[in-house]
Parts: C-alpha cells; structure tokens; sequence
C-alpha cells in the first residue's frame, strides 16, 4: 500500500505527544504548588502552636511566681507581727 502524502499522522502523532507532555508538566508543577502550600501552612501553624505555647508557660510562671509571693508574703507577716493576748486567733 502506497503512502498517501496527505496524511499527516507524524504531525497528529508529534502533536499529541506534547498535548501529554505538556499535561504532565502541568500537573506536576500543581503538585509542587499544593505540596508548597501544605508545607507553608504546616509551618506556620506550627509557629503559632509555639508561640500559644509560649504565652501560657509565661502565664503559668506568673500565676506561680504570684501564688508564691502571696503565701510567702502573708507567712511573714503574720510571723512579724504576732497576735494579741486574748486574741481568739491563735497559731
């Protein structure tokens, strides 16, 4: 069978190719995109994770720290000043 010259298979063929080509590329480089993004947004939450964190440890040490002031402080002053004779608070 002869080759008729109006075909244009190669062309058709070529063409194709680099429909897929160009399909693959796209894909991948929506991968690379969304991955990216899961990536940024993993960080950042992790970020803000550490930072809360953070707040409620210095929230923490100061509830302590105020706790701690507060019993040590009404220890000394009721060591300090003593109770009266006859006093009904004893200790």
């Amino acid at each position: 069978m002869a080759r008729n010259f109006d075909d244009d298979a190669p062309r058709r063929i070529r063409d194709a190719d680099e429909l897929v080509h160009a399909r693959r590329r796209d894909a991948d480089e929506r991968i690379y995109v969304v991955s990216t993004n899961l990536v940024i947004d993993a960080q950042e939450n992790l970020v803000r994770r550490r930072r809360l964190d953070r707040i409620w440890r210095a929230g923490a040490a100061a509830s302590w720290l105020s706790l701690l002031t507060a019993v040590i402080g009404t220890g000394i002053a009721t060591l300090t000043t003593g109770t009266p004779q006859g006093s009904s608070w004893a200790i």
